[in-house]
């Protein structure tokens, strides 16, 4: 397979799924209300296709730290939004 149609079919999967996640979501929203959509759609799962793609184009270490800063940053969203319910 030439390289050039190897990369727009990785693209096409990358969009389609990513364009899934945000249809599930809305859906969700729709049916459900806006907390639990809110709630579908920034679960940690949605991060694991994030990570299956990063892995085809990345060595260990380099989703080792993606993962590690994810981490971090999940944990100042955390406190952002305990400070943020606290002070409104």
């Amino acid at each position: 397979m030439p390289p050039d149609l190897y990369f727009v079919l990785a693209l096409i999967v990358k969009m389609a799924v990513t364009a899934a996640f945000l249809l599930m979501a809305t859906i969700t929203a729709e049916r459900a209300g806006p907390l639990i959509g809110g709630l579908v759609a920034t679960l940690p799962i949605s991060a694991g296709p994030v990570y299956i793609f990063l892995a085809l184009d990345h060595d260990a270490h380099f989703i080792a730290q993606s993962a590690l800063g994810s981490l971090v940053t999940n944990a100042w969203n955390a406190t952002f939004a305990f400070m943020y319910t606290m002070l409104a």
